[in-house]
């Protein structure tokens, strides 16, 4: 059975994007057995002088709900720039919100780590 997104990212409403098979390290190896990562993005607008508070307040959401902080910045809301990245560490999930500099907007944008599809038959629908 694929493994199931964990409860903080199924309570957030978020539009997936389309999958890739996932690639070795050379980028031309790929897994014989379907593997896939799924990356979502979400824009927001948020205007250039709140992207320092936005950060703060995700980054204490996120560390809350036991993921571990591996990137934070904050810089003048006349240069915004901030950047707040995470990452879970049982399930492997990574969060990443950022400015997109000087637009009034920030996006936030998670990846998943190597799933398999399912490998029993498909789940039939009443």
């Amino acid at each position: 059975m694929a493994r199931q997104p964990p409860e903080w990212v199924r309570r957030r409403q978020l539009r997936p994007a389309p999958a890739g098979p996932r690639r070795g390290r050379s980028r031309s190896e790929s897994a014989p057995d379907d593997r896939y990562t799924l990356f979502y993005a979400v824009h927001s607008h948020v205007p250039d002088a709140q992207h320092n508070d936005v950060a703060r307040k995700v980054r204490d959401l996120l560390t809350t709900e036991g993921l571990k902080i591996s990137a934070y910045q904050e810089t003048p809301a006349t240069e915004p720039n901030s950047t707040v990245t995470a990452r879970h560490p049982g399930s492997r999930y990574i969060v990443d919100v950022s400015s997109t500099a000087g637009d009034n907007r920030m996006v936030l944008g998670i990846t998943t780590p190597c799933l398999k599809p399912p490998t029993g038959p498909a789940a039939t629908t009443p």
